[in-house]
């Protein structure tokens, strides 16, 4: 078949969060959505918001089989609890591009994703050379000037007092992995869960 013609989708393999999470961090970034009124940024929808641990990318529909097959290990593994503890930015203050908000380490979920990741290299999706960083991405911040009489101004300095005065602590079970389609619509990204590994849970 002619490459051009291979259908292909959009998939990221992630932890999910609960409804009651969803809610606790839609309440954090209305919080921080005045901080930000005159950045260009664009705010993750809150029922969108989930924690990657491997990122795909366009995949052909035939390799779907073969990640299910490849990460079905994962079934084997405890079910845990992780814990969200703080709020940040990458790359850093002064240059921010993205709002996260953080974990504290977890050797589980570490071990689970260097797991998931060296399953997919064994079946030719590229292994990540960079260190895995637990986060939940709020927003990314397309256009931000610390000049005050920039359009798009704004006070970094004030934002991190306000983050620093901002306790996140927040429990996050993890009973399952999925492997999640994205689309994009007009409305933003629509995810639809391809399949579903269920950890063990007594």
């Amino acid at each position: 078949m002619n490459p051009a013609h291979i259908q292909t989708i959009r998939t990221f393999i992630a932890v999910d969060l609960s409804a009651n999470l969803k809610k606790e961090i839609a309440f954090i970034q209305q919080s921080l959505r005045p901080h930000f009124s005159r950045a260009k940024v664009s705010w993750v929808r809150s029922e969108n918001i989930h924690l990657t641990l491997k990122f795909l990318g366009d995949v052909p529909l035939t390799d779907i089989t073969k990640i299910i097959t490849a990460c079905d290990f994962v079934k084997e593994e405890p079910a845990f609890e992780l814990h969200i503890n703080g709020l940040g930015f990458f790359p850093g203050l002064r240059k921010p591009k993205v709002l996260w908000c953080g974990y504290e380490s977890s050797a589980p979920i570490a071990r689970v994703q260097n797991q998931i990741e060296t399953a997919l290299d064994s079946i030719g999706f590229t292994a990540e050379n960079k260190p895995f960083v637990a986060h939940l991405t709020l927003a990314r911040i397309k256009e931000i000037n610390s000049n005050p009489a920039a359009p798009c101004y704004v006070d970094m300095a004030a934002v991190q007092e306000y983050l620093m005065k901002m306790p996140v602590s927040m429990f996050h079970p993890v009973r399952s992995i999925k492997l999640i389609k994205s689309r994009l619509s007009p409305k933003g990204s629509e995810y639809t869960v391809l399949h579903e590994w269920k950890l063990k849970f007594d």
